[in-house]
């Protein structure tokens, strides 16, 4: 067993000293979670994270397990996606990419922006569909994009951000 290893498993005095001071009550509401956690795991309720990095299993969308289409065409779809957050700014996000399906467009996109933001993109193989298009988008680029939905490279990828923080 490596130094590491042996000290991962030894108790994060920190985190005793933080519950210590929050009193006994605190203590005893925790070691119940714990139990019941411990629970969990042992009857097969719960299942740790393949890679038990981080403790938390989010379950896959529809577009994250979905088989690829390999009898479909290439087209070109679109996605724009607007994230707000106080604090963290205005994010803007436009995409087209060739792909076969809307489910493998987003998971294309999962890896430009994270699977929440694909998740909540709004995809069309019509550009004229989403209103941010025309901030990303000049006449060149539509024209361009039109003609390699009719055939065109095995892998095209576009992507355009606009960010700001006023804060």
């Amino acid at each position: 067993m490596s130094a590491n290893d042996q000290q991962q498993k030894q108790p994060s005095r920190t985190a005793a000293r933080h519950l210590a001071e929050r009193g006994e009550e605190h203590i005893a509401r925790v070691q119940a979670t714990v139990d019941l956690a411990r629970a969990m795991l042992a009857s097969g309720e719960v299942n740790t994270s393949p890679d038990n990095s981080h403790g938390i299993s989010l379950p896959p969308y529809p577009w994250e397990v979905s088989e690829v289409r390999s009898d479909q065409p290439k087209r070109v779809w679109y996605a724009s996606v607007e994230n707000f957050a106080t604090g963290e700014g205005h994010t803007v996000c436009f995409a087209a990419g060739r792909h076969r399906d809307e489910d493998e467009f987003r998971r294309q996109l999962a890896g430009e922006m994270g699977r929440g933001l694909a998740n909540t993109a709004s995809v069309s193989l019509d550009v004229d569909e989403l209103p941010l298009a025309a901030t990303f988008l000049t006449d060149g680029l539509k024209a361009n994009f039109a003609h390699m939905g009719q055939g065109g490279p095995a892998v095209m990828t576009y992507f355009g951000k606009y960010y700001a923080n006023y804060t």
